[in-house]
């Protein structure tokens, strides 16, 4: 589209795929390396040495609590100077920055004010606006917080949201904050090999949920929807397996305990984003859900789930991701109050696996799915970046 693009991001270990490699050529990558590699160590794992972690991850997240943003923070200070060196090297027209971290977010905002470069700051979720996450956090983190939101909101040229609730709150609570919605997307040619894997047998109705159940995106709604799914029929209940990428933990672990279906979730190794249509072929259902009161956000698995045929429920509580469910047909969204229609619709799909049948697909409206594409965004995206160059120009 015009643009010559550098990237700059946190090192991670590994390779690229001849793919991936491929469709980044011409597009340069500057990584900054971290004394302890925690987005490698986070997903190389092992699901046993996850689950033996117990209490390493508690004091993690006691400690994260208390940490003014977040822990990334002291590492982009100390990388402050190299940042700018880069940018100076590069003299970009305008800096499109990322948070979460948050701290990345901050530290770029103020390297772009300080050079005088437009700035757009991107918000994948809400920060201090969280009503699950933020509140948690301790009296001192949460002043240092709104205080460095407030300056961002203040001297960002532009801010992206991607959800409408998210962004109507941020305006709501920063009148003046010049904003607009750019969706999360996915590219339509990593799906064309995902009709040519034919799924494994079995008599198991498997959900998929491509992600791992944490704080911010609990098995609480999952778990109700078994329990209530045992009532209506316990045996068929039985055949119903979750799959994801962590074993269940804390409140999750113990309410699947007193239930007796912890064997029904089944824990997978994490996949490289160009497996992921491979992932979801091997599925009946794809699991839509994140932790009940985040009403405000779209879970980025979503887009991964649109493009496939596999049908999606939704125990997702935002009114936004239901609309793109109907305007796309490729499932359904069921209340919290309503849980029941959700155990009743998986208990209708483990039905037809006992008798050997596949879960029907749902292709949906493909001229609509196609609207939320990666090119559609990008250009969203371009003519926002374009406009903020003229403006601030």
């Amino acid at each position: 589209m015009g643009w010559r693009v550098i990237v700059m991001c946190i090192h991670s270990k590994g390779t690229l795929d001849e793919r991936t490699r491929a469709e980044l050529e011409g597009v340069e990558i500057l990584s900054l390396k971290p004394p302890l590699d925690r987005t490698e160590s986070s997903t190389s794992k092992s699901s046993s040495k996850k689950a033996s972690s117990a209490a390493e991850s508690k004091l993690t997240q006691w400690f994260d609590q208390q940490f003014p943003l977040d822990t990334w923070w002291p590492f982009f200070r100390a990388k402050r100077n190299e940042i700018e060196e880069h940018i100076h090297a590069i003299n970009p027209d305008i800096i499109w920055s990322t948070s979460d971290p948050w701290s990345g977010g901050y530290v770029i905002g103020q390297i772009a004010v300080s050079m005088n470069k437009p700035w757009v700051a991107d918000f994948r979720d809400p920060w201090t606006l969280c009503d699950v996450r933020f509140p948690k956090k301790g009296k001192l983190a949460q002043w240092f917080e709104k205080k460095a939101e407030r300056w961002m909101m203040k001297h960002a040229d532009y801010v992206t949201f991607t959800a409408h609730k998210t962004a109507t709150k941020y305006k709501k609570q920063y009148p003046k904050l010049d904003a607009s919605v750019i969706y999360n997307s996915f590219d339509l040619d990593h799906f064309d090999q995902q009709k040519t894997h034919s799924p494994e047998v079995s008599n198991k109705l498997r959900v998929l949920f491509l992600g791992a159940f944490r704080d911010l995106s609990n098995a609480e709604l999952i778990l109700n929807v078994l329990e209530k799914a045992m009532s209506i029929n316990e045996e068929v209940a039985k055949c119903i397996e979750i799959h994801s990428y962590a074993a269940l933990t804390g409140a999750d672990k113990e309410k699947a305990e007193n239930l007796g279906v912890t064997h029904q979730f089944i824990v997978k190794d994490k996949v490289p984003v160009t497996q992921v249509p491979q992932e979801i072929n091997q599925a009946d259902v794809l699991l839509l859900s994140t932790q009940p009161d985040r009403t405000d956000i779209i879970p980025a698995k979503l887009w991964d789930y649109l493009p496939t045929e596999k049908p999606i429920i939704s125990l997702v509580q935002n009114s936004e991701v239901k609309k793109i469910l109907l305007e796309t047909d490729r499932g359904e969204q069921f209340d919290i109050q309503n849980l029941e229609a959700a155990a009743q619709q998986l208990i209708r799909y483990a039905e037809g696996r006992l008798k050997g049948n596949d879960v029907p697909s749902r292709p949906g409206k493909t001229e609509v799915i196609s609207t939320y594409d990666a090119k559609q965004r990008a250009a969203e995206l371009s003519t926002v970046l374009k406009k903020v160059i003229d403006h601030v120009g």
